[in-house]
């Protein structure tokens, strides 16, 4: 096939690939996390078998980016091997995308362009139809998440996808190289994209936009924004100061508790980082122990704002924490690393390496306070984008050799091979979930899938609740502790209880219960779980003190099962507790 043609298909190829991210699936666990893995993931392999059967070349050489995405795919299969499931799957995909690319050398952005402003636009209807109550929200808390669970996630996917078309309209469309009809779609689909990426409210999406967009002016009027600095220095830097406070304070004053709670993650972390610096908790290791670290912090040091704010979470809001909690010095070295290469290598002053740039900078700023490495379809335009910068950089000199052979054989068996394992786990999970529907299904059943579906929550979910369905107390308690030991929550820790006390393990089950409350205080339920423990035991005195306490204290949420509690406190104990309690706690619950 001839140069040309490769280079259209394969660019046509990549066009598809962002439109995989707004497809939702039904029949799937998490259907809003898992649909665009799957969809990705396929679109990626058909990249791979062209990139390997109908691709030409006879050379090719390194470069920098090649070890660091070399790197990166070491640490996503060792990921793999340890925790199987669908998104460390589809991380093993990412390494075939990028030597795809890399082998074709060159890609046509127009198709590109057309890719992203079409999702671009798909994802601002979405965003649209769900504000006016057209489709539903896939979240209970939010009215607008787009095909995802969260808003977050939703901007900065869209956030993503306007640092690739904004860098082209500033280089390309105000300089007057490409037709009217191109630059008008575009311009219609940014404007049409930002008030939904403002009615998700998501501030770490627009900090990341906004260092996006104005990297993108001065890096390509940088003479025109010099001289412009050196003529007005001194207001300039009395202005920038008051600007950034302001608009700080702006995204502060919307979500202070959120702000506060990141806060405290970042808090607790620095605890974590301090007892393993150098090597780290190991893959998944955030996860795995952030929980036990927050009940610890908050119980000898938390004040009692803290205690109010902290949550059931398992992400750190900011990809260098974590990076530092699980992989240690060395992980942070490498982090920094990149970002200093990012930042200061030489390339080809073209569209595509500014975009490609701009890409990584946007996904690099968006991860100070989220988390980029979790949502795979921002992990899949990165990819592209370190893959279309590689094809920009010097090759390194220390190699001569010609790897095209070689690439292509990879490119071939890691399709083929990511074909075989995607088609197993596919089915996989559709049959945990004909085994999560039948309540008489066959508990030893799931132990089949655990080689493909080790690392997936909704797989060590299943494995507790078919015994819990069956009164299989003895095999869901170690079931839980499988779970726990991956997945720690103050959910499971009260499940847990619950289990313990039917078994007549009353120690045990008060351990589990106080556990849960220590990880979240906020949460009633594992102190409500306690009161009726001690009520049933007799400690008559300690439930009574607890009962008071739930019913006067201020809850975050006062949803249903808040409202069952205290009528069955106050049901419990009638006439036992004080009359002032009692009516605070009805004061309360009319407000």
């Amino acid at each position: 096939m001839k140069r040309e043609h490769s280079i259209a298909g394969m660019s046509i190829l990549l066009a598809l690939l962002p439109t995989g991210s707004v497809v939702y699936m039904g029949g799937l666990c998490y259907p809003t996390h898992s649909s665009s893995i799957v969809c990705m993931g396929l679109v990626i392999l058909f990249i791979g078998f062209y990139a390997a059967c109908f691709v030409r070349t006879d050379r090719f050489r390194f470069a920098l980016p090649d070890l660091f995405a070399g790197i990166v795919a070491v640490v996503a299969a060792a990921c793999y091997l340890k925790y199987p499931g669908l998104l460390s799957l589809g991380s093993l995909c990412l390494p075939v995308l990028y030597a795809g690319i890399r082998r074709v050398g060159k890609i046509y952005p127009f198709f590109l362009l057309c890719g992203t402003a079409i999702t671009l636009v798909l994802l601002s209807l979405y965003g649209y139809l769900q504000y006016f109550r057209l489709l539903p929200s896939h979240s209970s808390y939010f009215p607008v998440t787009g095909p995802y669970h969260n808003p977050a996630v939703y901007a900065g996917v869209m956030v993503i996808l306007l640092s690739v078309l904004v860098p082209y309209l500033v280089i390309v469309a105000f300089r007057r190289r490409q037709g009217k009809g191109v630059v008008r779609g575009i311009i219609a689909a940014v404007l049409l994209a930002v008030p939904v990426l403002l009615l998700t409210e998501a501030r770490a999406a627009w900090v990341a936009l906004g260092v996006s967009v104005a990297y993108t002016f001065f890096y390509a009027y940088r003479y025109t924004c010099a001289s412009f600095f050196r003529k007005y220095r001194r207001a300039i830097l009395c202005a920038a100061p008051v600007i950034l406070l302001s608009g700080g304070l702006v995204c502060y004053q919307l979500k202070p508790h959120s702000a506060d709670g990141r806060l405290l993650i970042w808090k607790v972390s620095l605890r974590m980082i301090k007892e393993k610096p150098l090597t780290g908790f190991g893959i998944n290791g955030f996860p795995a122990n952030y929980m036990f670290y927050q009940a610890r912090y908050l119980a000898a040091e938390g004040t009692a704002y803290e205690r109010y704010l902290a949550g059931d979470t398992h992400l750190a809001f900011n990809e260098p924490v974590r990076i530092m909690v699980e992989y240690g010095l060395g992980g942070i070295l490498f982090y920094l690393l990149f970002v200093g290469w990012l930042l200061t290598f030489p390339a080809k002053w073209n569209v595509v390496s500014h975009t490609a740039r701009t890409v990584l900078l946007t996904m690099l700023v968006w991860g100070l306070f989220a988390y980029p490495f979790r949502v795979f379809s921002v992990m899949v335009f990165s990819t592209v984008a370190l893959a279309c910068l590689a094809n920009q950089c010097k090759p390194l000199r220390v190699f001569h050799c010609s790897f095209s052979r070689a690439f292509a054989a990879f490119l071939f068996l890691g399709s083929a091979l990511l074909g075989c394992l995607g088609a197993s786990t596919m089915q996989a999970y559709y049959r945990l979930q004909a085994l999560a529907r039948q309540p008489a299904a066959d508990v030893r059943e799931l132990d089949t899938l655990r080689p493909l579906m080790k690392g997936e929550p909704a797989y060590g979910y299943i494995c507790c609740l078919l015994p819990d369905r069956q009164k299989q107390d003895r095999l869901l308690k170690e079931r839980l502790d499988a779970y726990i030991h991956m997945l720690p929550s103050p959910v499971a820790f009260v499940w847990k209880g619950d289990v313990h006390w039917r078994l007549k393990e009353y120690e045990e089950a008060e351990a589990a219960y106080k556990k849960a409350s220590e990880m979240v205080p906020a949460l009633q339920t594992a102190r409500g779980r306690l009161v009726f423990l001690y009520h049933d035991l007799g400690r008559e005195e300690e439930a009574l003190r607890l009962a008071e306490e739930l019913l006067t204290e201020k809850v975050k949420v006062y949803g249903f099962d808040t409202h069952a509690l205290r009528l069955k406190l106050k049901k419990t104990f009638e006439g036992k507790l004080n009359n002032c309690f009692t009516k605070k706690s009805n004061a309360y619950e009319k407000k």
